[in-house]
C-alpha cells in the first residue's frame, strides 16, 4: 500500500474518508446482521490473518512516497474464500484499524486506513461474487468449512487485483490532492514493485488455502513458511533497489563529467531528480568562479530538507538541497547515495571550474584580466569578418605607454603592475563598446568594429588619451601617463585579418613615436621607416657595445663677442662602413627601444671625459647632455651622475643637464623629486625647446633651473613672423624674471645675431657659428680666436668657425 499523503490537507482528506467509511458501513453492516454470521473462530482467525498480513510488511521509498508493501492481498484471498461478503468488508476494516494501532501510526492514519481497506474489500468481494456466483468448496478444516469449485481462481485474482487497485486509488488520490501532483504520477511510482507483490500475495493465498485442503495439519507449519518467504521477498527488494541505485550513480557519474560548471550543475538536477525524487533542488554554491551557476531554493520551504555540503580537502563550495513536500526520512541507502552524489558532484564542479580558469587564462591577460592576444586574433577575426559582410569599417588601436620602462625601473615593477592595471581599468570603462586587450608589457590593443567614417578611430584614440591624461597616482608619487597609437584600418571593402592590422598598426605607433605626434594612422609608406627601424636595432646595439656612437659637441657662443662660453653634446654614430650616420637616422630608434638608457648613460660619460681633457688643456668650460624621459624616472640617477663626476674629477657646476619642456612637465611628482636631487649634487639644469610643449610657470617657480633654451623653430621665423619673434622676446624677459640663462637654438644668419641681441639674449647655437665637430676639432676651436662668421646675405654660414692660422 501507498504511505503518508502531504498532511497538510489532512482536514478535508478525513473528511473524504469519513464520508466513504460512513457509505461502506451502512451498506456492509447491515447486510452482515442479517445474514447468517460465520463460525465465530472463522471471523477470528481471518481477521488475525488480516491484521499479521499487515504488520508483516516491508518498507520501501519510491520516489517521493514511501511504498509499504504487505501480506495484505494474501490475507485477503484467504478470507474472501472463508467469509461472506458483508463479514468480509468488516473484518478487513476492523484489522486495518488494529494493525494501525499496533503499528502505532497516528490517529489520522487509522481513519484513512480502514476506509481505502474497507472500500478495496467491498470492490474486491463484489468483483469475486460477480464472476464466480458465490460458490463454496467443503473443507474439513477445524476452524472453518471451505467451499471452492473449479474455475473460481480467475475470479479470485481479479478480486485480489480490484482490493489492491481500489485502495491504490484512495491513497494515490488523497497523496495527489494533497500534493499538487499528477493522479498518474503517483500511481507510477513504486508501481513495479507492488504489482510483483500483488502476484505474490495471489499465489500464496491460493497456496495456503490448497495445502490447508491437502493436509489440514499443514497449517502448522504456515508461519514459519510464510516468515521465510518474507524475509526472502524483503531481501530480494533490498537487493533490487541497490542495484537500482548504483547504476544510476553510475549513469549519474559518466554524466557529471563535463567540462562546464552550468553542465554539471543542470546534470545534477536531472539526476537528482531521477535517483530521489524530490520536489524541489537547490545547488547552492559559494565559490566565486561558481556562485553563477547556483540554482537557488524557492521562497516556500518544503515540509523535508535535506542537505549535503559539497567541499572536499581543497575547501568549501557550497551545498545541496533535497526538498520533499511531504514529510519523510531518507532510507540509510539513500542517505548513503546523497551522501555519495554530493562527493562526485563536488568533484565535477571542481574539474569544470579548473577547466575553466585554464580556458581563461590561455584567453586573458593573467594581471589585468583583460583578452590577450590569442583572444584578439580568434574573436577579433570573426568581428571583423562581420564588419566585413555588413560593409562597415573595422579599425584596430595599438597603444604603447611612453617611459614605462621608467617606471618600473624607479619604483619597481609592482608599481608597473598598479600603473597597468590602471590604464586597463580606464581603456574598459571609455570603450564599453570595443575590444580592449593588452598584449604584453606596456601595449595595449582597442579593437573598434562597425564604424561608419574612416576619422572615428582618430577620434577615439583622442579619447584614449584623454583618458590617459589623468594622473596615476603610486603611493606618494603622482605620475602623468602619456602614450603613442598607431591606427590600421579596414574599410568596407578590404579582407584584412587581425593579425595583419596588428603589425600595421605597430608600424604607426613607432613613426607615432618618432615624430612625437602621440597618433598616427598607418600608410604604406611608413613600410620602408618600419624595415629599417627593425634593422637597426641589432646594429644599434652592437655599436653601443663597440664605441662607435660618441658625442660630438657644439659650441654655445657669447652672441656679442664670439667667443665660446660652452658645449652641447650631441650623438653621432660613426659607422664603420657608412660612415659618419647623423642623429636622424638613429635617434628615434634609439628613444623607442630599451636602448635608451644605455645610449644616454654612455654619451655622459663621454662627455664628462673630454670636459675632463679639456680642463686639464686649460679650457675648463661647462658641458650640456641631453636627458631621456626614461631617466629622470630614475631615483637613483642622482647618486650616477655624482659618481660620474666623481670618476672623471669634473664638478658639478661644469655640467649641463638638459630636459625637453613636455618631458619636465610629464610625471610631474617624480621629476621634480629626480631634479632636486640632482640640484643638490650641483649640476646646472635646462629645459631644452622651451616653447614647444605647455608651458608652467609653476614648474619654473618650484624647479631650481639654471637655463631655458628657446627651440630654434622660433628662431628660424622671428624676422618673418611676429608671432615667433613676440615668443622670443618673452621668453627672454620670462628667464631675465626667474633670474635663467637663455640660450637661442639654431642661430644659422647674422641676421638672428643681430636680432637676439636687440631682444637681450646674450647666448646662441647654431650652423652659423659651427657644427658638431669631435672633441679634439672642439679644444683647438676653443683655443683660437673668436669665433666669426662670414657673412653671406640671407644664407646660413657656410664656414663655420674660425681657426687658428697657420
Amino acid at each position: 500500500m501507498r504511505g503518508s499523503p502531504h498532511w497538510r490537507a489532512l482536514p478535508a482528506l478525513l473528511t473524504g474518508c469519513f464520508v466513504a467509511l460512513t457509505a461502506v458501513t451502512a451498506l456492509a453492516l447491515p447486510a452482515a446482521l442479517t445474514s447468517a454470521p460465520p463460525a465465530v473462530t472463522t471471523l477470528a482467525g481471518c481477521i488475525a490473518t488480516l491484521v499479521l498480513g499487515r504488520i508483516l510488511g516491508i518498507s520501501v521509498r519510491f520516489g517521493r512516497q514511501e511504498v509499504y508493501l504487505t501480506w495484505s492481498e494474501a490475507a485477503f484471498v484467504i478470507s474472501l474464500l472463508l467469509l461472506p461478503l458483508p463479514w468480509l468488508v468488516v473484518a478487513v476494516g476492523l484489522s486495518a484499524s488494529s494493525s494501525t494501532l499496533l503499528l502505532r501510526r497516528a490517529p489520522s492514519r487509522i481513519l484513512v486506513n480502514t476506509t481505502h481497506a474497507a472500500v478495496g474489500a467491498t470492490a474486491g468481494g463484489a468483483a469475486y461474487h460477480a464472476l464466480s456466483g458465490m460458490p463454496r468448496l467443503h473443507a474439513p478444516l477445524p476452524w472453518a468449512p471451505l467451499d471452492v469449485p473449479v474455475g473460481s481462481g480467475v475470479g479470485i485474482a481479479v478480486a485480489a487485483v480490484v482490493f489492491t487497485l481500489t485502495a491504490e486509488l484512495v491513497v494515490s488520490a488523497a497523496i495527489a490532492a494533497s500534493s499538487g501532483q499528477r493522479l498518474r504520477a503517483v500511481l507510477g511510482e513504486g508501481a513495479r514493485p507492488s504489482l510483483v507483490m500483488l502476484l505474490g500475495n495471489v499465489a500464496a493465498g491460493l497456496g495456503v488455502l490448497a495445502l490447508v485442503s491437502w493436509e489440514p495439519r499443514m497449517l502448522l507449519a504456515l508461519p514459519p513458511l510464510l516468515i521465510a518467504a518474507h524475509i526472502a521477498y524483503r531481501h530480494r527488494v533490498d537487493a533490487t533497489l541497490e542495484r537500482d541505485t548504483w547504476n544510476g550513480l553510475s549513469s549519474a557519474t559518466a554524466r557529471l563529467a563535463s567540462l562546464h560548471p552550468e553542465e554539471v550543475v543542470r546534470h545534477a538536477l536531472d539526476d537528482l531528480t531521477a535517483l530521489f525524487r524530490a520536489d524541489e533542488i537547490a545547488v547552492t554554491l559559494v565559490e566565486q568562479e561558481l556562485a553563477a551557476y547556483s540554482v537557488l531554493p524557492r521562497a516556500e520551504s518544503p515540509e523535508t530538507s535535506v542537505t549535503r555540503s559539497l567541499g572536499d580537502v581543497s575547501g568549501y563550495l557550497g551545498e545541496l538541497t533535497l526538498g520533499f513536500a511531504a514529510p519523510l526520512a531518507l532510507t540509510p541507502r539513500e542517505e548513503a547515495s546523497l551522501t555519495t552524489y554530493a562527493s562526485l558532484l563536488t568533484t565535477a564542479l571542481r574539474n569544470a571550474a579548473l577547466h575553466q580558469r585554464r580556458a581563461h587564462e590561455a584567453l586573458h591577460d593573467a594581471l589585468t584580466g583583460l583578452p590577450n592576444r590569442a583572444f584578439l586574433l580568434e574573436t577579433g577575426g570573426a568581428l571583423t569578418a562581420a564588419d566585413q559582410v555588413a560593409r562597415r569599417t573595422s579599425a584596430l588601436l595599438l597603444i604603447d605607454l611612453d617611459g614605462f620602462k621608467g617606471v618600473n625601473d624607479a619604483f619597481g615593477h609592482a608599481a608597473g603592475d598598479q600603473l597597468l592595471l590602471e590604464v586597463a581599468r580606464r581603456l574598459a570603462h571609455d570603450l564599453p563598446d570595443a575590444l580592449v586587450s593588452r598584449l604584453g608589457g606596456d601595449e595595449f590593443v582597442v579593437l573598434l568594429t562597425g564604424q561608419t567614417g574612416r576619422d572615428a578611430a582618430t577620434l577615439k584614440a583622442g579619447v584614449v588619451r584623454a583618458a590617459l591624461a589623468a594622473p596615476v597616482r603610486l603611493g606618494e608619487v603622482e605620475l602623468a601617463l602619456d602614450a603613442s597609437i598607431g591606427i590600421a584600418e579596414a574599410g568596407p571593402t578590404e579582407a584584412v585579418a587581425v593579425a595583419e592590422l596588428l603589425r600595421r598598426a605597430d608600424v604607426a605607433m613607432y613613426q607615432a613615436k618618432r615624430e612625437r605626434t602621440g597618433i598616427e594612422t598607418y600608410t604604406a609608406a611608413y613600410e620602408k621607416d618600419s624595415a629599417h627601424r627593425l634593422s637597426l636595432v641589432p646594429e644599434l646595439r652592437e655599436a653601443l657595445a663597440a664605441g662607435e656612437i660618441v658625442p660630438y659637441f657644439q659650441p654655445k657662443v657669447d652672441l656679442a663677442t664670439g667667443t665660446v662660453v660652452g658645449a652641447e653634446a650631441l650623438a653621432r654614430w660613426l659607422h664603420p662602413r657608412r660612415g659618419l650616420v647623423p642623429p636622424g637616422s638613429f635617434m628615434p630608434v634609439i628613444e623607442a627601444t630599451s636602448l635608451v638608457t644605455e645610449f644616454t648613460l654612455g654619451i655622459l660619460d663621454s662627455a664628462l671625459e673630454q670636459n675632463a681633457a679639456w680642463a686639464a688643456a686649460g679650457r675648463p668650460l661647462p658641458v650640456a647632455v641631453n636627458l631621456s624621459a626614461r631617466l629622470l624616472l630614475d631615483q637613483g640617477l642622482p647618486e650616477r651622475v655624482a659618481a660620474m663626476l666623481r670618476t672623471h674629477g669634473v664638478p658639478a657646476a661644469r655640467l649641463v643637464l638638459e630636459i625637453t619642456e613636455t618631458v619636465a612637465l610629464s610625471d610631474l611628482d617624480v621629476v621634480e623629486s629626480v631634479l632636486d636631487g640632482l640640484h643638490r649634487v650641483g649640476v646646472a639644469l635646462s629645459v631644452d625647446d622651451f616653447g614647444t610643449g605647455y608651458s608652467s610657470l609653476t614648474f619654473l617657480s618650484r624647479t631650481q633651473l639654471h637655463e631655458i633654451k628657446i627651440d630654434r623653430s622660433f628662431v628660424d621665423g622671428m624676422l618673418h613672423k611676429p608671432g615667433d619673434e613676440a615668443i622670443v622676446r618673452a621668453t627672454v624677459e620670462l628667464g631675465r624674471a626667474f633670474g635663467l640663462h637663455v640660450v637661442a637654438e639654431g642661430v644659422e644668419t647674422e641676421g638672428q645675431r643681430l636680432r637676439l641681441l636687440e631682444l637681450g639674449c646674450e647666448t646662441a647655437q647654431g650652423f652659423f657659428f659651427s657644427r658638431p665637430v669631435p672633441g679634439e676639432e672642439f679644444a683647438r676651436m676653443v683655443s683660437g680666436e673668436p669665433l666669426l662668421a662670414r657673412e653671406v646675405p640671407g644664407q646660413p654660414a657656410r664656414h663655420l668657425h674660425a681657426v687658428r692660422p697657420a
